[in-house]
């Protein structure tokens, strides 16, 4: 009897310990449960709040407690990724989807780790995988418009925003997309359509109103007055200084096209020798032909006086896109090789710029001329230049070569018959306040030992939409003690 007794105290005890345990097993995994919900909840509250920081820390101790949790990986990459750590962002991605491999927002977050690393052609067949799962999906049409626009292929942004536009008429994001688009194309009537839409549906819409009053004032014509001051020495006693200024006038165009007319009066006065005064009137335009091709042309007549001749000159330019932001121009002008000479020539080229990367850009150029006093002169010029910042500030450096040359028996006013020259320039600016400020040095390192060195400094200030004053002055030295240092200030108005 004792035996049995025993027995059935054993097994009770047996019975009652697993039931504990269970009981304490389910109360931890239930307290967890309720914490990893907590960390989820407080993530996503931090974010509303814009504290990524607190959000970042929430999401990965969820993660902590349960490793493989797809909301807590969801939450931490999404920080991860509009904190700009892209690689982390990346690698839990692509864990989610190891496990749900059609988790549409890992899906489209990878997309979107793509295209904020500048890895455009992998963002967008991302996004279009999760568009052969799902046709319909008004964010991924987002992403990708996006995408296209970064990418500078706007009217195939254009085309996803219309197409996505079907399926959600009333999708106040996609217009605000597409009229943002219509306008870095220069399509200001059809962007401000899209704003009208866009206040039909929410009549205080801060940024559709702010942008149909963009829309209407970048159609409105504008007007430029400037003031220029220029004065030129050098070791062999030459100083001369010149006075000029004028106006000019614009009258902006759909589709990214425009015309101008301009008028300039021109005071030149060589210490104890020349005084000249010039009147130059300048009319041209941009236009683009088609998606690819740019043309931009302008006319220049000239006349100075105490000469009363007449010269005539201008300058023809077709820009043709082949490749994303890639171009390629043709160029032509009839110039005068110097304002007070009779000179005329006739200058053939063409320039590419090359974007190996978005912020590495090779050009490449050729040009020839010849002149009425029967010389040719050409130029190569070969450049890299690798954007370091985009935005606050702006920074890039650029390092060229150029070879220019002229016939063996030119004029000794003409430049050395061959002349190779090395270029560093160095550019910087961004906003402070209101202004924007920038500047330029540039070096020219010669073959003939005769270096030149520019150095530029300037600002513009908007007073207001429809005015803004710049001044810029700028410096030219070489080693043979010639210098120019010129001053200029423009007042812009729409009108």
């Amino acid at each position: 009897m004792g035996k049995f007794l025993k027995k059935r105290f054993f097994v009770v005890f047996v019975i009652y310990f697993l039931v504990v345990n269970a009981q304490s097993v389910f109360s931890q995994e239930t307290d967890n449960r309720e914490g990893l919900d907590d960390y989820i909840r407080q993530g996503w509250s931090h974010v509303e709040a814009g504290d990524l920081n607190k959000a970042t820390a929430s999401f990965q101790k969820g993660v902590e407690l349960e490793p493989d949790n797809i909301k807590a990986l969801e939450g931490l990459a999404w920080c991860y990724l509009y904190t700009d750590r892209l690689k982390k962002a990346e690698e839990l991605y692509q864990r989610i989807l190891t496990t749900e491999p059609h988790h549409v927002a890992a899906q489209l977050g990878l997309a979107k780790v793509y295209s904020f690393g500048g890895r455009h052609k992998e963002s967008i067949d991302q996004y279009e995988q999760i568009l052969a799962e799902d046709p319909r999906n008004i964010r991924t049409y987002k992403g990708m418009a996006q995408v296209y626009s970064w990418d500078n292929r706007l009217k195939e942004s254009v085309t996803i925003y219309q197409n996505a536009l079907k399926l959600a008429e009333d999708d106040v994001e996609l217009r605000l997309g597409l009229a943002k688009v219509y306008g870095w194309m220069g399509d200001w009537s059809k962007a401000e359509g899209e704003y009208e839409k866009i206040l039909v549906i929410d009549p205080r819409h801060s940024d559709a109103l702010k942008g149909i009053e963009e829309a209407r004032a970048a159609r409105q014509p504008y007007q430029r007055f400037r003031f220029q001051y220029t004065t030129e020495t050098d070791a062999f006693n030459f100083k001369a200084h010149t006075l000029s200024y004028g106006y000019t006038w614009t009258q902006p165009l759909d589709g990214g096209n425009e015309i101008f007319a301009a008028y300039y009066f021109d005071d030149f006065r060589e210490t104890g020798k020349t005084h000249a005064l010039g009147n130059i009137a300048k009319l041209g335009g941009r236009l683009h032909a088609t998606d690819r091709i740019t043309i931009v042309g302008s006319t220049d007549i000239r006349a100075y006086s105490p000469d009363p001749d007449f010269f005539a000159g201008g300058s023809l330019d077709m820009i043709i896109k082949y490749y994303k932001k890639n171009t390629f121009a043709l160029k032509y002008a009839r110039e005068l090789f110097d304002v007070l000479d009779e000179i005329k020539g006739n200058r053939y080229g063409g320039e590419s710029k090359i974007y190996l990367h978005d912020r590495l850009v090779m050009t490449n150029s050729y040009s020839s001329s010849d002149y009425s006093d029967e010389n040719r002169n050409e130029d190569w010029y070969h450049s890299m230049s690798a954007i370091l910042f985009k935005g606050k500030p702006d920074l890039s450096f650029t390092i060229g070569y150029r070879m220019r040359g002229f016939k063996k028996d030119a004029p000794q006013y003409y430049s050395p018959p061959d002349l190779d020259s090395v270029i560093y320039s160095l550019y910087l600016g961004g906003p402070i306040g209101k202004t924007y400020t920038y500047g330029n040095i540039k070096l020219i390192d010669n073959s003939d030992q005769i270096d030149n060195y520019y150095f530029l400094g300037g600002s513009e200030y908007p007073f207001n939409k429809d005015a803004s004053f710049t001044a810029e002055v700028s410096y030219f030295d070489t080693t043979e003690k010639y210098h120019a240092l010129t001053a200029t200030m423009a007042l812009r108005t729409i009108f």
